[in-house]
């Protein structure tokens, strides 16, 4: 399964007319899956590898260093107009993993990175798409119900702490600002916009 992303990222290297004079390759934080170091997380953390998803995870964005000289960018859970998933599982979830740490980054923010990194004039190598306050997900079931009018589902009984926190500041630094600094921004403008009654 490795050799898929150096054939498929061959592939398209091959039917282009010339290199790219820039590529941003897209990855997840999800390399860091079973990350036992420290916390936050930031650019400068090498992933190890500890699962098989980080692995093939990792074997990609190395491919795409490797045949393009990519820019690696690491989106955490992406939300926004038509991402609603915590919003339905507020509403629908029997209950929630409430101690797991979540991290998230508007979609907006999110196209906003990667212009940045498309057109800076020295961006980083690594970027980490993170917004400023990673949290339980506990809380932002809590402030999503509370905002809907409903009652939010409880947190399952074999719920432990769990999860990895990324710091923001590269992405800060690089935007100068995040439009939604944190979920409660967020997610009362998607509440707003679809349940305008709650």
């Amino acid at each position: 399964m490795n050799g898929d992303y150096r054939t498929a990222l061959t592939n398209v290297l091959q039917a282009l007319p010339g290199p790219p004079a820039r590529t941003v390759f897209v990855s997840t934080t999800g390399v860091f899956d079973g990350w036992r170091g420290g916390q936050p997380i930031t650019e400068s953390d090498l992933p190890t590898g500890e699962t098989g998803r980080a692995r093939i995870l990792l074997d990609a964005e190395t491919v795409a260093v490797d045949l393009l000289d990519a820019i690696i960018l690491r989106p955490v859970g992406i939300y926004g107009p038509g991402r609603d998933f915590l919003i339905r599982q507020t509403l629908t979830a029997t209950s929630i993993d409430g101690g797991r740490m979540t991290n998230r980054i508007h979609e907006a923010d999110l196209a906003r990175a990667l212009e940045a990194l498309l057109t800076s004039a020295a961006p980083p190598p690594v970027l980490h798409a993170v917004d400023e306050e990673p949290t339980r997900l506990r809380a932002v079931v809590d402030h999503i119900a509370a905002r809907l009018g409903v009652t939010a589902p409880p947190t399952a009984d074999d719920s432990a702490p769990s999860g990895n926190t990324f710091d923001g500041s590269v992405l800060l630094d690089l935007l100068g600002h995040l439009d939604y600094p944190d979920y409660r921004v967020g997610y009362d403008e998607l509440v707003a916009d679809a349940h305008p009654s709650a």
